[in-house]
C-alpha cells in the first residue's frame, strides 16, 4: 500500500526555523540507478551520470552519504565497488538495497512500485548510533531520487531529479551541479523539511 505521511511529519515540515549562523552537515540518501548512475541490464557495468564525480566529491567533503537502492544487494555492492573508493565506501553511513525496502517474500524479485520511507532510517538504532546529538530525523535529511512516488511517506524531505538514461541528449546534462547549488542552499536551515516544502528543487530541462 502507498504510504501517505503523518500528521506529525506534515505538523513538523511547516514548522520554519531561523537561518543558521553557520550551515549543517545534512544526511544526503541517495539511489542509483537513473540518479547517479544508468546500469546496463545483463551486464557488470554502468554509464556515471554527467559530473558525477564533483558531485560524489562536494557530498563526501560536506555531508553525510547514505546509499539507497532498490536494486539487488549483489548488483548494489558492484556497483559500489567501482564507483567509489574504498576509503569513501568506509565513510558511508551505510548501504541500503532492496532488502531493506520491507517487500513481502513473494514480491522481493517482482517489478513492483516501492517505497523509501525515510522514518525506517531515523528509527534504525545500528544508524543512530553514528548519528549527530539528537539523531536524524526530517529536520536534516534529504533523499535523492528520480521517482517522487517512492518519497510518498516523507514528500517534503525529496529532491528529484530527472531519470539519467544515459542517451546521447544527457550528455552535457547538468542536474547534479544544480543539486549542488540547492544543497548549499537549504543546509543553512534548521529544519530542511519546512524549506523545502516552501521552495522544492526544480528539476533543470535535460
Amino acid at each position: 500500500l502507498r504510504p501517505a505521511p503523518s500528521l506529525p511529519y506534515l505538523v513538523n515540515s511547516l514548522v520554519t526555523a531561523p537561518k543558521l549562523d553557520h550551515p549543517k552537515a545534512l544526511l544526503v540518501v541517495l539511489d542509483l540507478n537513473g540518479v547517479l548512475a544508468i546500469r546496463k541490464k545483463r551486464t557488470k557495468s554502468y554509464t556515471p551520470r554527467p559530473q558525477l564525480a564533483p558531485f560524489l566529491d562536494y557530498l563526501f567533503a560536506n555531508h553525510h552519504v547514505m546509499i539507497w537502492s532498490s536494486g539487488m544487494p549483489e548488483n548494489v555492492e558492484r556497483i559500489m565497488a567501482r564507483m567509489l573508493s574504498e576509503e569513501r565506501q568506509q565513510q558511508l553511513v551505510a548501504i541500503w538495497s532492496r532488502d531493506k525496502l520491507r517487500l513481502p517474500a513473494h514480491l522481493f524479485a517482482e517489478k513492483v512500485q516501492v517505497y523509501k520511507q525515510l522514518s525506517w532510517i531515523w528509527e534504525d538504532p545500528t544508524l543512530q548510533l553514528n548519528a549527530p546529538l539528537g539523531g536524524w530525523s526530517q529536520r536534516d535529511t534529504v533523499l535523492i531520487d528520480d521517482s517522487i512516488d517512492k518519497a510518498a511517506a516523507e514528500p517534503h524531505n525529496l529532491i528529484e531529479v530527472d531519470e539519467y538514461t544515459g542517451i546521447p541528449a544527457q550528455s552535457d546534462n547538468m542536474t547534479l551541479l544544480h543539486v549542488i547549488a540547492y544543497l548549499e542552499r537549504i543546509r543553512w536551515y534548521g529544519n530542511v523539511s519546512a524549506e523545502m516544502r516552501a521552495a522544492p528543487f526544480i528539476a533543470p530541462k535535460a
